[in-house]
């Protein structure tokens, strides 16, 4: 192609108007392909609200107690969760981590959640 060459685009079945490709732009190059998967890592914490009563964090802290272990005032008990997986960017990774969150992991209602991502 040289610079006066104007090429239609189909997109997804739709054809987009012509427009001047740049001269000297490979666009086979791998860079301009869709980048591989990464792997990332989530570490999710998720705890009741501090307006919330926690009667498993009480018994526990009770219990505690009992075995000679003092100095305690106030013990919560919430979940952990690991969670792998792949995504296109960390942007998206974060995207995935807080719709897990939002739609399945804590509920919003009575209890908060925190996340520390990382790629593999």
């Amino acid at each position: 192609m040289n610079e006066k060459t104007i090429v239609p685009v189909k997109k997804g079945g739709i054809n987009l108007p012509a427009h001047n490709l740049s001269p000297g732009i490979n666009f086979q190059n791998p860079i301009f392909k869709n980048p591989q998967p990464m792997q990332f890592t989530a570490q999710i914490d998720v705890m009741p609200q501090k307006e919330i009563l926690d009667p498993q964090g009480k018994a526990v802290m009770l219990g505690l107690k009992n075995l000679g272990v003092h100095g305690m005032e106030n013990m919560r008990i919430g979940r952990h969760i690991t969670l792998e997986f792949e995504a296109a960017s960390e942007p998206a990774a974060r995207e995935i981590v807080e719709n897990a969150c939002k739609k399945l992991l804590a509920n919003l209602i009575m209890e908060t959640y925190a996340y520390s991502l990382h790629a593999m």
